[in-house]
């Protein structure tokens, strides 16, 4: 297979998302509570919830720059006092910018970037605009019905609360001759807003309405502290519900392999800055491509081995990704459970849609009368396509690099889809099954790729190693 030349690297990942809730929304009203949504698309008549690839990729930036401790872009301020109205010093978020060099800094060049400046198209002014070579789907849920979970509670248990606003009124009138009958009759009054079920916010607001007729400005300085206190001691007890997901999460991704540390300069656009070309052209860290291009400048590192390191190093972030919304109140593992993963001669993210939820209840029959239920049983679970898989890999025979790597963790697919599986990976399996197999047959079992089974994170270990031989013979022409 290694004689194909190596340009792009696809994959698809399955996350275990089940009671989680990994990207927010917005908010809904439901009656007077407030509802926390995660992110969902409508179906047909079903709601199914996502992660949006933007998060996810910073899940991953994040994970990479935490295993490896990589340079991180700087953020950049620019003074924005005017030295006459505002101090010189000023600083703004509307000029904050980033420094953009994909040499020094392996996540531009591995996620691209976009930088717009005045004037570009006419007068020389290019825009530095470079695609991102990693490619990334979002991450849908697998299963489409019956996902949806709900988590209600309080900030601050309520019953506390009360006692507390009931303790602070009380310490504030037992010496009752600072006050005149009208106030503490108007106080007792306000003690029993506590019998009803309101918030901490609420209650100031009503303990603030019901004293403003108070004429003594010492009895208001006294209860203005009260309301103080409760502000201060205690916490808001405002209900609150969460909308959670149980379900698994499937994404898509793919790296231009050939891209990376290689950039193309053409026309209005550049994706490496004329001063970052003269600067890395003296300091002998780049030089121009021999590749055919008419239409543009290209120029790529001189040392080819960060092209295998930086892919090597987000690759295996990957295989142990973490991030996530509200991990303190759901903590969910996001790290992949699932991953298959292969080098291609071809940039198709042929992986897609390579999973289900089959979780069924199967019953069985009363024959003597009709379908009435008398036992159940929960039988599937999530599972890979094979016979999609098996098409694939036969549609993509030739443009398979290396061999694929489907990496699982044990026991997380359904018992009956694992062992479909490992049995049509293994060898002597296969060639028994189909001993009288026709001749087409016969030469999808021979011609489909090799597949190796093994668990996510050693999926992305065998796939380095093997492009690593792969790169081996220019190493050694170089």
């Amino acid at each position: 297979m290694t004689n194909k030349k190596l340009t792009h690297i696809v994959g698809t990942f399955l996350i275990q998302a089940e009671g989680s809730f990994l990207n927010g929304s917005t908010s809904e009203k439901d009656g007077k509570n407030t509802v926390t949504v995660p992110k969902t698309l409508r179906e047909f008549k079903d709601d199914i919830p996502y992660v949006s690839a933007q998060a996810w990729r910073r899940w991953l930036r994040d994970t990479c720059f935490e295993e490896y401790n990589d340079p991180r872009t700087p953020i950049e301020t620019t003074q924005s006092g005017d030295g006459e109205g505002e101090s010189k010093d000023k600083f703004t978020t509307k000029k904050v910018g980033v420094a953009i060099d994909p040499i020094e800094y392996a996540e531009h060049d591995i996620f691209g970037y976009m930088n717009s400046k005045e004037g570009q198209g006419t007068g020389g002014v290019k825009a530095t605009i470079r695609s991102s070579p990693f490619q990334s789907s979002i991450l849908l849920s697998v299963r489409k019905t019956g996902w949806q979970g709900e988590d209600k509670g309080f900030v601050h248990p309520q019953g506390v609360a009360i006692s507390l606003y009931e303790e602070a009124l009380d310490e504030v009138t037992k010496d009752k001759e600072k006050f005149t009958p009208e106030t503490l009759k108007k106080i007792e009054d306000l003690k029993m807003i506590l019998k009803e079920d309101i918030s901490r916010e609420e209650l100031v607001k009503k303990l603030l309405e019901g004293l403003n007729s108070l004429q003594d400005e010492k009895e208001k300085e006294l209860i203005n502290n009260v309301v103080r206190k409760i502000t201060l001691t205690v916490s808001s007890s405002l209900p609150y519900t969460t909308r959670f997901y149980n379900t698994h999460l499937q994404g898509v991704f793919g790296l231009a392999y050939h891209r990376v540390g290689l950039y193309r300069n053409a026309g209005d656009r550049e994706e490496l800055e004329q001063v970052l070309v003269d600067k890395y052209l003296k300091e002998d860290k780049i030089e121009k491509s021999i590749l055919p291009d008419k239409y543009a400048t290209i120029y790529e590192l001189k040392d080819k081995s960060i092209r295998l390191s930086r892919t090597e190093k987000i690759l295996k972030s990957l295989a142990v990704l973490r991030g996530g919304a509200k991990q303190a109140q759901f903590g969910t593992d996001v790290s992949p459970k699932v991953l298959i993963v292969a080098g291609l001669s071809s940039g198709n993210l042929i992986f897609n849609d390579l999973f289900e939820d089959t979780k069924e209840i199967v019953t069985t029959p009363r024959e003597d009368k009709g379908y009435e239920v008398i036992e159940s049983e929960v039988i599937g679970g999530t599972r890979i396509k094979l016979d999609t898989l098996k098409q694939i890999l036969w549609d993509y025979k030739d443009r398979l690099v290396t061999p694929v790597y489907v990496g699982i963790r044990c026991g997380y697919l359904s018992k009956s889809n694992e062992k479909e599986l490992s049995n049509w990976i293994n060898e002597k399996d296969e060639i028994k099954k189909w001993k009288d197999c026709t001749s087409v047959e016969k030469s999808l079992l021979v011609n489909t790729p090799q597949i190796v089974l093994c668990s996510p994170i050693e999926a992305i270990d065998k796939l380095i190693e093997e492009i690593k031989k792969i790169e081996q013979p220019k190493s050694n022409d170089n």
